[in-house]
């Protein structure tokens, strides 16, 4: 998942630059790509930074404790200052995007039954942004990366991402939570394997003896030591920044919308220019659309429109989307290589001819072709003429002629009768197997294979225990 991919060099200790802050104050719709450099010194000596009064934050933790533990430290101590100092405007923005995603993780994470604290982890995975990109390549707002976000059936291509789907990004990210709680039994390990994943804190486990992140801490990949560290200073800072007097610039509220479906290509542009729909409107409502455009595979697609200004559309729906769903004419290369012009088409047309009709002149300046002369047929024609008279002195309408296109049909026709038909062998499944990739999980193997329990995976590969080794080699069907 996300390894501290964003934000703890964000803020100048152990991730990346300030990328995404420098890009904050565009639009929402930017990707914020963050640098390669995920790893600095951990925790800088800043002789300048002022200090939060550690008294204070350790009164105030337990009072926001309830199923994590927030264990304060001196990591803790650090980024609390931080958000609190240096990266004002980073907590600013964080704030103000609250009430349009909280509200949804809550509905979710009640659903599942899962602390309902889990709402921060977004805020360190993508700072709320649900086009937020790594340099690793995970997206969203619980940065998934494409594999795992495959596994947990978020649909991927060109066109759409459902990892930036706030909806289904949110359902996804539970069900990934409440599985990895079911392996480890502990909150704090949870978090550890979200971020650098379940074989990795396994092996910290094996290795350092300990069952809890603090005994398995130094055995965890320098990133995934400052993870949980950074979710308990966004716990503190998200709770009590009005008390240092930090407030968001400007709030962001979900917009009202209603949904149209949506079967075909459709570009969002068009539909905007013709619906009178803000365009950004549009893209903020429905983030998990790439590009502008829907191609036309496009199947039982929900779009979001505002309801504001949707009576213009509603009254004029059957125009607008004949526009927005009118694909582009993709120019024809002819096979000299360029591109066909108006005196190509119209010297094709002037060649045509129907069948049984003379040709007749395009133009006043056009004469009609020469007609062939009697006793000058072609050996065809002649042969065609002769047939359809000798079925005539016999009574026969002309189509029942044995022309020489005729008796050659027949004896095709004949041969393929003849032909027996292929034998057919009964159709036998071979079975399907899997290799053991880094961080593969017993559980992760059943997702990516269709009707696969993970009891039925461990029977059929004789099992006993969780555990499955690197290169192992499993039969999945």
């Amino acid at each position: 998942m996300c390894r501290l991919r964003l934000f703890v060099s964000l803020f100048g200790i152990q991730l990346i630059s300030a990328a995404m802050l420098d890009c904050r104050a565009q639009t929402d719709s930017v990707v914020c790509a963050p640098t390669d450099s995920i790893f600095v010194e951990a925790f800088m000596p800043d002789p300048i930074l002022p200090s939060v009064s550690a008294d204070l934050i350790q009164e105030r933790l337990p009072k926001l404790e309830r199923s994590i533990p927030l264990t304060y430290n001196e990591h803790v101590q650090k980024y609390v200052d931080i958000f609190t100092f240096k990266k004002i405007a980073y907590t600013r923005l964080v704030l103000g995007r609250v009430p349009l995603f909280f509200p949804l993780y809550e509905r979710f994470l009640k659903q599942y039954n899962l602390p309902d604290e889990f709402k921060y982890l977004s805020v360190v995975e993508s700072a709320l942004n649900p086009k937020a990109l790594s340099h690793a390549g995970a997206v969203g707002l619980w940065q998934f990366m494409p594999a795992t976000g495959r596994d947990m059936r978020l649909y991927q291509d060109d066109y759409v991402d459902e990892r930036m789907e706030p909806v289904k990004a949110t359902e996804a990210a539970c069900k990934y939570l409440r599985d990895l709680y079911r392996i480890f039994g502990d909150w704090e390990l949870v978090m550890a394997a979200y971020n650098s994943g379940a074989g990795t804190v396994k092996r910290a486990m094996r290795r350092s003896g300990g069952q809890t992140f603090y005994e398995i801490y130094n055995f965890l990949p320098k990133e995934t030591r400052g993870y949980v560290p950074l979710f308990v200073a966004h716990v503190y800072m998200l709770n009590h920044a009005g008390d240092h007097g930090i407030v968001a610039d400007a709030m962001d509220y979900p917009i009202p919308f209603d949904t149209i479906q949506v079967n075909t290509y459709l570009n969002l542009e068009a539909l905007a220019r013709h619906g009178s729909i803000s365009l950004a409107t549009i893209q903020k409502l429905n983030p998990a659309i790439v590009t502008t455009i829907l191609p036309a595979h496009t199947r039982n697609f929900m779009l979001r429109l505002p309801i504001d200004g949707l009576d213009y559309f509603t009254e004029n729906r059957l125009a607008i989307m004949d526009s927005a769903t009118r694909q582009p004419v993709i120019p024809v290369l002819l096979a000299s290589g360029r591109v066909p012009n108006r005196l190509d088409s119209s010297a094709k047309r002037s060649s045509m001819v129907l069948p049984g009709a003379s040709r007749l002149p395009i133009d006043g300046n056009e004469t009609p072709p020469a007609v062939a002369a009697p006793g000058k047929l072609d050996a065809a024609t002649s042969a065609r003429i002769a047939a359809e008279a000798a079925a005539a002195a016999n009574g026969q309408p002309p189509e029942m002629a044995e022309t020489p296109q005729r008796v050659i049909a027949k004896k095709a026709v004949a041969v393929v009768e003849k032909t027996p038909a292929p034998r057919t062998r009964p159709h036998i499944e071979k079975p399907r197997y899997h290799t053991v990739q880094k961080g593969d999980t017993l559980w992760n193997i059943a997702q990516r294979y269709s009707n696969l329990s993970i009891d039925e995976l461990k029977r059929l590969n004789k099992i006993r225990g969780n555990d499955v080794k690197r290169g192992q080699r499993l039969r999945v069907g």
